[in-house]
């Protein structure tokens, strides 16, 4: 039965596809050579129906037990009042926070001078900067890259073209709703799905604090979608740790994620169960990284080029605005705006850091390969996205809040410490770990000159995670294994 619904949706994407480029000559479409936003919104379903066949048909069949909606709705019933608590808090959350501090008008309310104005002119800057560009290639042809501006890949401009159908404003709320939605997601389920015991004291404590927090207000602000991105890097850590016969969606989540920002490549090394299996580990990497190459070239070869020619001048962009996360932009400003160092400094500090970096990941792995250490490893995981906010130049606070899981589950699988010596440089550890995390909920105007950057924030948790490591010799607990 599976296999024969697989088939179904299959035809069924291949009916779109077909129909959806032929509209202009059945007299359906928009006239002209370029496909309009209606037209490419079918393309897209019509091959999500096909991703999906194929998934469910490479899934062997298993014989479950049925599970009745009686069954259902008593295990609802069961869920703790900490769920029901959640879920109020939530509703009202959207109801009283999201509308007014974000729909009511075109720039924030409520805070002043809480959110970088920068050259912004209204809410949702970065979404509409976005399909501004969009609209002008589908309508002119003008190159999405012309000027500069947009740097994200062309599937993910081809995924965010069927929101010109909604308009402005309703296609910026409609992706607040959904990174809110991302955000629940990954911050209160994933933790507790890894975790071998149910411990709520710090997801609460982080994940609702993280709601509230200036990254998270930040990404609202612009119209990002870091969160939506990571969130599908988490369902694919999940699906290739827990459900690995799914494994096929795990890539698919990956590759998504990769394409939305460029940044989760990193976390291709979470997507390894043995480190002492490296030919399957090194087939894996090398088959993903062909796809998501091979996927830059969805809408032709030209707007390739120039997104490669986009990428390279990024990646040499130099910023000293204070919401750059970036050890670029840190040594940056030190150099050309604090004065403090020479740019020739300036240029060693990342380097240096770029080098104490792959030294400490490929130490962790190493220590994982030889004590033979399977699944997902808190440490690596933070350390992981430590580097993705900090190794792309211009790097804005925006992308803070994916910082919020790894650090939930690194604190969640600290072992507990009997001897006083080891227990007090511990407990140290593990405080200025914390303070460091939660200076970055706050914005760079209410904090001191030499915290206002949060890229020092992130190198102090770099450092003391890397002692953290070293005293309990890469120990952890509370991490469900593969």
């Amino acid at each position: 039965m599976r296999r024969k619904n697989s088939l179904i949706l299959i035809i069924l994407g291949i009916i779109s596809i077909l129909f959806s480029l032929l509209t202009d000559t059945l007299g359906f479409g928009q006239n002209g050579e370029i496909l309009g936003a209606k037209q490419i919104l079918g393309i897209e379903f019509g091959i999500a129906l096909i991703i999906i066949g194929i998934g469910l048909y490479t899934v062997k069949n298993e014989n479950r037990t049925k599970i009745t909606p009686k069954e259902i709705f008593a295990k609802i019933l069961d869920l703790p009042v900490l769920f029901w608590v959640l879920l109020t808090f939530l509703i009202l959350y959207l109801l009283f926070f999201i509308p007014p501090l974000f729909f009511s008008e075109i720039r924030i309310q409520y805070f002043v001078k809480y959110i970088p104005d920068a050259w912004t002119t209204r809410i949702g800057f970065d979404i509409d900067t976005t399909l501004k560009h969009i609209n002008a290639w589908l309508t002119e042809g003008t190159s999405l890259y012309a000027d500069g501006i947009v740097p994200y890949t062309p599937l993910t401009l081809a995924l965010f073209t069927p929101f010109l159908l909604l308009g402005y404003p309703v296609y910026y709320k409609a992706l607040s709703l959904l990174t809110i939605f991302s955000y629940f997601l990954a911050t209160f389920l994933f933790p507790l799905a890894l975790s071998k015991k149910k411990e709520y004291g710090i997801l609460i404590l982080l994940g609702v604090s993280g709601l509230f927090s200036y990254g998270f207000q930040f990404e609202l602000e612009r119209g990002q979608f870091n969160i939506i991105a990571f969130a599908l890097v988490l369902f694919a850590i999940y699906i290739f740790h827990y459900q690995h016969k799914f494994r096929y969606f795990a890539y698919l989540f990956f590759s998504l994620a990769l394409q939305l920002k460029l940044y989760p490549a990193i976390f291709i090394l979470m997507l390894v169960k043995d480190w002492r299996d490296w030919k399957n580990n090194l087939k894996r990497f090398i088959a993903l990284g062909i796809a998501n190459f091979l996927l830059l070239f969805v809408l032709g070869v030209e707007i390739f080029n120039d997104f490669i020619a986009q990428i390279i001048n990024r990646a040499n962009m130099q910023s000293s605005r204070y919401e750059d996360l970036s050890i670029s932009g840190f040594s940056y400003y030190l150099s050309e705006e604090a004065k403090i160092i020479s740019p020739q400094t300036a240029d060693l500090i990342g380097k240096v850091f770029l080098f104490f970096l792959a030294i400490a990941i490929f130490a962790i792995i190493v220590h994982l390969y030889r004590q033979d250490k399977k699944g997902i490893n808190p440490y690596l995981f933070l350390i992981l996205t430590i580097a993705a906010l900090m190794i792309p130049a211009a790097s804005f606070d925006y992308k803070l809040t994916v910082l919020i899981v790894p650090m939930i589950l690194f604190f969640n699988s600290l072992p507990d410490i009997k001897t006083f010596p080891k227990k007090l440089l511990f407990t140290g550890a593990v405080l200025l770990t914390s303070a460091a995390y939660w200076s970055t909920l706050y914005p760079y105007e209410v904090k001191m000159p030499f915290l206002a950057r949060n890229s020092l924030a992130l190198l102090v948790i770099l450092f003391a995670l890397g002692f953290l490591y070293l005293l309990l010799k890469g120990r952890y607990e509370n991490i469900r294994d593969s």
